[in-house]
């Protein structure tokens, strides 16, 4: 669970195995996990993963792009409405 933030992780920690937790309000609505298994930690070799990580930053440069992109033609654009 080191991948979730602070304020989901606490309460989950306690989940037993099949549990559903209480709903979770975040900015991007409500969230209910259900545990399936726990499985200890590991360490990844970059060879396992470097398939995922190219993928990760491939996702990363897009959405800088497209919010840079975004952001010029907001800049550009003059909208008006009539009624």
């Amino acid at each position: 669970m080191p991948a979730l933030p602070a304020v989901l992780r606490e309460p989950l920690a306690g989940l037993r195995v099949g549990e559903v937790s209480v709903p979770f309000k975040r900015d991007a609505g409500y969230h209910i996990f259900k545990l399936l298994a726990r499985e200890p930690e590991s360490e990844y070799k970059f060879e396992e993963i470097k398939d995922d990580l190219r993928q990760v930053v491939m996702n990363k440069k897009m959405e800088d792009a497209y919010r840079r992109w975004y952001e010029r033609v907001r800049k550009n654009v003059n909208v008006e409405l009539k009624n």
